[in-house]
């Protein structure tokens, strides 16, 4: 399948070469056309950047490219004019672990949307709709790097890629009919985005009536594109991954692997027949970097710098003089003209209100489009959480004016977005305990924004809870929100010796009213009224420690959280900050007047760019401990809350712990299974008042600390870890999850 024509008639430099000087009258013959194939290989691909850097150094003009898959991505930028220099900061300075990770800056994303991160999910999400459970195209959403394309492309409009600087050609294949599809022609970014699809890793490309992925699996090396067409003289450059021999299959993913390799294998061999002697085939010694090394953009360069200049003596013949070469740059420098919308189109979404979409896009007509600032806004707008992609295209009109096109795409899992996952504990002196996590979210049950939020919890804690949150309006900052909810967990008190005095299973039952602002990105602030009951189950112990066994809630509550962690789990920058509180009001329903409150600060900053210091401050307070409520924090102990010491070990009125941590990542993750395996120490310091007689009792600050090793992977950080504390005992951890 070929997408528009080719329309090229002589080499790109036929006018700029020079005549011959001599006694010789006749003119000179011009110089062979040369052709750059660059093939397809994930991160293996940036030895393109290498090639072509080495190729200018020697200043051998580039006629036409053709490329597929990474091939394409690199020869594209530069065939449209994009400097070598600019390519190389360009991927070096990405940020891949956030690209491949496929999830928005999280400074991006609102509160409303990520009030559930630090619930021990998979990083998966999942849909309903229609009576199917609906699953993601793809595993990595290409959102940002649909951007990060734009960007580099620099929203190219040409009716034919043969009018760029360097003509160009990319490759595509056909995911209904497996045929290979040529672009040479349209909008550069889609032909760029379609090329590296790589299937099950990134979404199809929705294309006219077809679905576009990978070029590679069809063409991976495009040479009949070139071959006696637009070059007389090919380069082609392989850095494909190499077959795996027989003892190196070890694994099903290496059957996998394998299996992919011998299609593609195959299409490089015929495409190799069509060669002959002039031609030139570099294959860079790339070592052990695989297709996912995404953050060796420059060592793979240099690979690809060094794997030309070792066939210097095969190129020298296409160099050409100084005078001939700059006027080839020159033909490349291409100044970019700003452009003008005239008009915009906005596709309307199923699920989302269309109307705040439109409202962002609408003030763009009749001015220049600022590019980084309309990125800006569509990732904002994309970390809503609504759409699945919002991509666009500039669009030149028959009267000569320019539409800005922009394409929202609903989620594919929306509107009912389903979410799993579990926590696992267990400590060398404690007990093991295990969770499962069900949540459900209802998007846009209403113009307004309304959602309806369901949480479930099995296991060592049980509990439900639904809520109703209903803005004012679509673009409102304020909201109001109800919700009843149950939950029990167990809790165990401790003697002075450390020994089980009691355990109990508290339960709280709450049913609550709440009016609150978002405060947009940050966080929100919530007030509101809620009426319950508490009830407390001996399960062993001395029956007179609490000396209550229900109490009626009933009173006034007031909440604050700002949100501004890059990561919830293992965050390397920003900072949070949380507080609650709540006063019971006997004329509200309390049984009395108590209350309680509770609050944390925290920040985390990067040393170097692997190293993480984190500071953490966590104080809690309530009126009397016998008023036992299972939602409050009044105790102390457990990994990192003052390690060595039981969970929950010390009990009282009042808690206070400060915390110092630092981790260093010190390997990657593929980004199938997460992004990076830590090593980290912790020191700790913590204090308890009003500790009942005969439960353990530490009246000072008491030192702790801890070492270990954690995973951030999708199903949540994986800590194993070695705590000590003064007063306490040399104790192992296992965590999967962990509110820290």
């Amino acid at each position: 399948m070929t997408v528009g024509g080719w329309g090229l008639a002589a080499p790109a430099m036929a006018d700029d070469t020079p005549p011959a000087t001599g006694t010789d009258s006749r003119p000179a013959p011009p110089r062979p056309r040369v052709g750059l194939v660059l093939g397809g290989g994930g991160a293996r691909g940036f030895a393109h950047l290498g090639v072509i850097a080495e190729l200018e150094r020697m200043r051998i003009p580039i006629d036409c490219i053709s490329g597929a898959s990474a091939g394409a991505l690199i020869g594209g930028f530069y065939a449209s004019g994009q400097p070598i220099e600019t390519l190389n900061k360009a991927f070096a300075d990405a940020d891949w672990d956030g690209m491949l990770a496929g999830s928005p800056n999280r400074a991006d994303v609102p509160f409303s949307a990520k009030r559930d991160d630090f619930v021990n999910y998979f990083n998966m999400r999942f849909g309903f709709s229609d009576g199917q459970l609906r699953l993601p195209r793809g595993a990595i959403n290409s959102q940002e790097i649909d951007l990060f394309i734009r960007s580099l492309a620099r929203d190219a409009r040409v009716p034919d890629f043969g009018k760029l600087p360097i003509p160009f050609q990319a490759m595509a294949t056909d995911l209904i009919t497996g045929q290979p599809v040529t672009f040479n022609s349209g909008d550069l970014a889609t032909a760029l985005r379609a090329s590296m699809a790589v299937p099950g890793l990134f979404e199809p490309v929705d294309y006219k009536d077809t679905l576009l992925v990978d070029g590679g699996l069809a063409r991976q090396l495009p040479i009949e594109n070139l071959k006696n067409q637009c070059a007389d003289i090919l380069i082609v450059v392989d850095v494909g991954t190499r077959a795996l021999k027989k003892d190196q299959i070890r694994t099903v993913f290496d059957v996998i692997a394998q299996s992919t390799n011998i299609g593609v294998q195959q299409n490089v061999a015929q495409q190799m027949k069509l060669l002959d002697a002039r031609d030139i085939v570099i294959r860079p010694d790339l070592g052990q970097y695989t297709s996912a090394d995404f953050s060796a953009s420059r060592e793979l360069a240099e690979l690809g710098q060094q794997a030309i200049a070792r066939r210097r003596a095969d190129l020298a013949w296409l160099s050409v003089g100084e005078d001939e070469y700059s006027a080839w740059q020159r033909h490349r420098d291409v100044p970019l003209t700003p452009v003008i919308v005239d008009h915009v189109k906005v596709q309307k979404t199923r699920i989302a209100n269309p109307t705040l979409l439109a409202a962002d896009v609408e003030p763009l007509v009749g001015k220049p489009l600022d590019t980084e600032a309309f990125h800006h806004t569509l990732r904002a707008r994309y970390a809503t959480g609504d759409y699945e992609r919002l991509n666009y295209s500039l669009i030149e009109d028959q009267d000569g004016s320019t539409t800005l096109d922009v394409r929202a795409e609903d989620r594919a899992i929306a509107p009912n977005v389903l979410r799993f996952g579990m926590g696992l504990a267990g400590e060398t002196e404690g007990d093991s305990t295990f969770n499962l996590y069900f949540g459900h979210t209802r998007r846009w049950v209403n113009e307004a924004g309304g959602e309806w939020r369901n949480s479930i919890v099995l296991g060592k804690d049980n509990g439900l809870r639904t809520e109703f949150y209903q803005p004012f309006a679509a673009d409102s900052n304020n909201f109001v929100a109800a919700s009843i909810g149950y939950h029990d967990r167990p809790y165990t008190l401790y003697t002075a010796n450390g020994d089980k005095s009691a355990q109990f299973r508290l339960a709280a039952a709450r049913a609550t009213v709440e009016y609150g602002r978002s405060l947009g990105n940050y966080g929100e602030v919530r007030l509101g009224v809620v009426s319950g009951q508490d009830r407390v189950e001996r399960d062993i112990g001395d029956p007179n420690f609490i000396d209550r066994t229900r109490q009626r809630i009933g009173g006034l509550t007031a909440s604050a959280v700002i949100d501004q962690f890059d990561n919830p789990r293992l965050p390397r920058d920003g900072f949070l900050v949380a507080a609650s509180a709540y006063k019971g009001v006997p004329a509200l329903g309390a049984s009395e007047a108590s209350h309680s409150a509770q609050l944390r600060l925290d920040k985390a900053f990067l040393w170097d760019k692997d190293t993480v210091f984190r500071a953490t401050l966590k104080g809690s307070s309530i009126s009397d401990l016998q008023d036992l409520k299972s939602d409050d924090a009044f105790s102390l102990g457990g990994f990192l809350n003052l390690s060595g010491y039981k969970n929950e070990q010390l009990v009282g009125d009042r808690t206070a712990l400060l915390r110092l941590m630092g981790y260093r990542r010190v390997a990657t993750l593929p980004s199938a299974i997460g992004t990076g395996l830590y090593l980290g120490a912790s020191l700790e310091a913590g204090r308890v008042w009003g500790t009942p007689d005969g439960l353990t009792q530490r009246n000072r600050w008491i030192p702790a600390g801890s070492v270990f090793a954690v995973a951030d992977s999708l199903l949540g950080p994986f800590f194993i870890g070695l705590g000590y504390a003064d007063g306490g005992q040399l104790t192992g951890y296992m965590y999967l999850g962990l509110d820290y």
